[in-house]
């Protein structure tokens, strides 16, 4: 979403931001492009992993005493 629509924007308000993101979604699916992914469904298994191992090693760094 705000690669397309608040990217390189200023709003001077909340409610201008408001208006920008209720018109987005009114316009969604006026011309709808296919998701293509980049990567295979391995590669982002094997990141998930990766990035939980992480987690589970400064987890377990910090609170070991």
């Amino acid at each position: 979403m705000t690669r397309k629509a608040l990217t390189n924007t200023s709003f001077s308000s909340v409610a201008e931001l408001e208006n920008r993101i209720d018109w987005w979604v009114e316009h969604w699916n006026d011309n709808p492009e296919p998701f293509t992914w980049t990567r295979t469904a391995q590669q982002i298994i094997d990141k998930v992993a990766s990035g939980k191992a992480t987690l589970d090693r400064i987890t377990k760094s910090a609170t070991h005493h």
